[in-house]
């Protein structure tokens, strides 16, 4: 089966401790990874 990430710009647009929190969530949500951007979306 195929693996499925959500990324990251769908919830925050900045990386930073309370990021972990939408780990977290995403986890629960049934994906299995999260896709972090290496771009400044702001």
């Amino acid at each position: 089966m195929s693996k499925v990430g959500a990324h990251l710009l769908i919830w925050t647009s900045r990386l930073n401790e309370d990021t972990v929190k939408i780990f977290h969530k995403v986890k629960e949500m049934g994906f299995d990874g999260v896709e972090i951007p290496l771009i400044n979306a702001m």
